[in-house]
């Protein structure tokens, strides 16, 4: 795939910690209205917190 310089490597972590941050940022921002997801019953989710916890595949 051709030689990988010290530039390309710091851009590529860049942009993942970038990408990380603005997820991250993302979930922690929630809208008023509940998300469709979050529609059914609060003690299921207090059940499960580690599902709500890792939404990333979602």
């Amino acid at each position: 795939m051709g030689e990988w310089g010290t530039g390309q490597t710091v851009l590529v972590v860049v942009a993942v910690i970038i990408l990380i941050v603005l997820i991250v940022l993302m979930s922690t921002r929630k809208p008023g209205p509940p998300l469709p997801k979050s529609e059914g019953p609060g003690p299921e989710d207090a059940q499960t917190p580690e599902e709500s916890e890792v939404e990333g595949p979602g």
